[in-house]
């Protein structure tokens, strides 16, 4: 039997955090970076979970040799 894909994989990924119009401090500069970053690698985790879950989906459609 398929399943269907987590909800949580097909929902869209963060935008990068606003800068704003004006100068930044060297501390909202790092707090701004480490948002973005901690984003970017909880996007690409749930990317690659989403590719893992088509491989798998996939093979069940093929059957077990793959063919």
């Amino acid at each position: 039997m398929l399943l269907e894909a987590d909800s949580k994989l097909l929902e869209d990924c963060q935008l990068p955090v606003q800068l704003g119009q004006g100068p930044l401090t060297q501390a909202q500069v790092e707090k701004l970076w480490i948002t973005d970053r901690v984003s970017l690698i909880g996007c690409y985790n749930k990317h690659k979970a989403f590719i893992e879950y088509i491989k798998e989906r996939d093979k069940l459609v093929r059957g077990k040799d793959g063919y």
